[in-house]
């Protein structure tokens, strides 16, 4: 991959998965009055299929005729000098500023990690499964991808009474059940890659956020009549917070007032919790299929575009016909940079089009390969009679 092709990869992926965080942003409110914290924290999936949506092929465009309007081939002599075509530099350095920032986020998140690890001190494993620290840092917690474990502070007994240690205990296993580890490191891998969006980085907050709501609701779920002692459980917990870019923590950085007042609302009955998921589904279909829809045309040879071609050498016409089209010249040195190619008018041509009054002149045919084109020697096409000529894509109505 070329780097001009990186950037625009980026481009588009960046707007589709902005706007997929736009509008989950916009929704996630009334998703969890209406359905639940878990519908609200669900729509986040809309963030990754938007942005595999624009990476599958785009439909086909419907043909248009291509006219061309061709006149007598101009002296190159009374030629101005086009200005050069764009060289790569901009796009390499472009894409290297960009790996730099990803490395630089990578560094960072690293790092907080490490000091978060180094905080918690030695863990003991303990009768029940979980692990225990030395320290009481952002715990309780869940953690660890590839043995994902329940981290308990060294006065776990001591702070929380007995319902309160079985709430706690239910809640951090529910993370490692749902995959919620996972979902915070694929948030860190976006929030890397995508460092240069502050949309994603302003989403991460409502998207952990939301998180913990959906956790709590399955928390009560199960236990209704523990409201009190798990409102309790958040108050001691938040005394002791702490951040973790993958861990899932009772942190201070969770909007505890907004997780205990959930705590007085009515659970969505099963009723809600499918219609919620019918919207959801509907939501997905519509966003998926937006972000696919608003691709350009897939193949840079299918690009249709304008190019009026008075006073451009053979050389600077294929290379602006390249550039309109996103494709790269592999042998240009076959084109004159002394010689004019005709004069005329292209309206909505594609790159093999346009390419083929090229070989009207020169009898070199662009073969098309993906996003390359390479001229080869071919037998010169008689010239036309007549000074209008309409060209038609193959197959299309005439």
């Amino acid at each position: 991959m070329s780097a001009a092709e990186l950037i625009g990869l980026l481009a588009e992926t960046t707007l589709a998965m902005s706007a997929a965080a736009a509008l989950v942003l916009a929704l996630r409110r009334p998703l969890r009055r209406a359905f639940g914290a878990g519908v609200a924290y669900a729509a986040w999936w809309l963030l990754p299929l938007a942005t595999a949506a624009v990476l599958l092929p785009a439909a086909p465009r419907p043909d248009a005729p291509a006219q061309w309007l061709v006149a007598a081939g101009a002296p190159m002599a009374a030629a101005p000098i086009a200005p050069p075509a764009p060289t790569g530099t901009a796009w390499v350095a472009l894409s290297l500023l960009w790996l730099a920032g990803a490395v630089a986020m990578a560094a960072r998140a690293w790092r907080q990690q490490r000091r978060f690890e180094r905080r918690l001190g030695r863990l003991r494993p303990r009768a029940d499964g979980s692990v225990q620290a030395q320290s009481d840092y952002g715990l309780p917690a869940a953690m660890g991808l590839l043995r994902p474990k329940v981290v308990l502070p060294r006065d776990f007994e001591r702070r929380y009474d007995a319902r309160q240690r079985r709430l706690i205990a239910l809640h951090e296993r529910i993370h490692i059940a749902r995959g919620d580890l996972y979902a915070n490191a694929a948030w860190l891998l976006l929030s890397c890659l995508y460092w240069f969006n502050p949309l994603l980085h302003y989403a991460a907050r409502a998207f952990r956020s939301d998180q913990e709501l959906a956790c709590d609701q399955r928390v009560l779920r199960r236990l209704p009549t523990a409201r009190r002692s798990y409102a309790e459980a958040l108050l001691k917990a938040a005394l002791h917070g702490g951040s973790s870019p993958l861990a899932c923590t009772w942190s201070s950085s969770h909007p505890l007032k907004e997780r205990i007042a959930m705590l007085n609302r009515t659970a969505p009955t099963a009723a809600r919790l499918r219609f919620g998921a019918v919207v959801l589904i509907a939501l997905a279909a519509a966003t998926g299929f937006g972000a696919w829809a608003a691709q350009p045309a897939s193949a840079p040879g299918e690009r249709r575009f304008d190019l009026e071609t008075e006073q451009m050498s053979q050389r600077q016409y294929a290379d602006r016909v390249a550039q309109l089209a996103g494709l790269r010249i592999d042998n240009p040195e076959l084109l004159s940079d002394a010689v004019a190619v005709k004069a005329a008018q292209l309206r909505q041509v594609d790159a093999r089009m346009a390419f083929a009054l090229l070989r009207m002149q020169t009898g070199l045919e662009a073969k098309i390969d993906g996003d390359r084109v390479r001229f080869v020697a071919g037998e010169r096409p008689q010239a036309p009679a007549s000074n209008s000529v309409v060209f038609y894509r193959e197959g299309a109505a005439r």
